[in-house]
């Protein structure tokens, strides 16, 4: 369900006492813990409640949109225990936000970051050496990661899905990902490569190739 302000919106809302979806555009999260059967929320507002996130205790999947602060995430690890599904933006990775606590999140499968400047090194090792569930899918939207970063991020043996964007890739070390079903990559590709990639990866179902003028058109025919 995806609900906007209007007049009665709310009255009509509280009679959805089953609701387990919902996508919302404004900031009143904390009206929501009487929703105990809510499992997904997709929330798009310029601030986020402190009390508010602290309730939804029982999410599975959760999006923030656009910008959330060092305190969201703080409370978001210490009570979003349930959450398998995690995607958020930070604006230009603010060095104030810990944005990397994420990674102690025990259920996580599913990340996906929109990001306006570099990763920081301890959210990258966090994703390597977290604990519980393995993480299956990441995706990281906005500037182009460094090749040293992206060697990182191939250490994370379970992913099934990556989506990412750098201007040089380290072809060797992608081959290591050997669970990959699905990749976007928006990076330089010879043709050798990709076919090297092809034969390396037997469980790839999805290529989805960005930015690869070195492809001879023809190869696709």
């Amino acid at each position: 369900m995806t609900f906007r302000r209007t007049r009665g919106g709310w009255n009509s809302l509280n009679s959805l006492k089953y609701l387990e979806s919902l996508h919302a555009h404004m900031p009143f999260v904390h009206n929501l813990k009487q929703f105990t059967c809510l499992r997904k929320l997709k929330l798009e507002t310029f601030s986020y409640s402190r009390r508010g996130l602290a309730e939804l205790d029982q999410l599975e999947s959760l999006e923030l949109i656009p910008n959330i602060s060092k305190n969201n995430f703080e409370i978001l690890v210490t009570n979003c225990q349930q959450l398998e599904r995690l995607a958020f933006g930070v604006k230009l990775l603010d060095s104030t936000v810990p944005y990397e606590l994420v990674c102690q999140l025990p259920k996580l499968q599913h990340l996906q970051v929109w990001h306006g400047g570099s990763l920081r090194e301890s959210f990258i090792e966090g994703l390597i050496n977290r604990q519980g569930s393995p993480l299956e899918s990441l995706i990281l939207k906005g500037h182009g990661l460094k090749e040293a970063q992206v060697q990182h991020l191939c250490n994370i043996s379970t992913l099934k899905k990556l989506d990412i964007f750098c201007d040089t890739l380290p072809f060797v070390d992608l081959l290591k990902l050997k669970n990959l079903v699905y990749f976007h990559i928006s990076s330089p590709m010879t043709e050798d490569q990709l076919l090297h990639l092809l034969d390396a990866l037997p469980r790839l179902k999805v290529l989805n190739l960005l930015f690869c003028p070195e492809l001879y058109v023809p190869f696709f025919d």
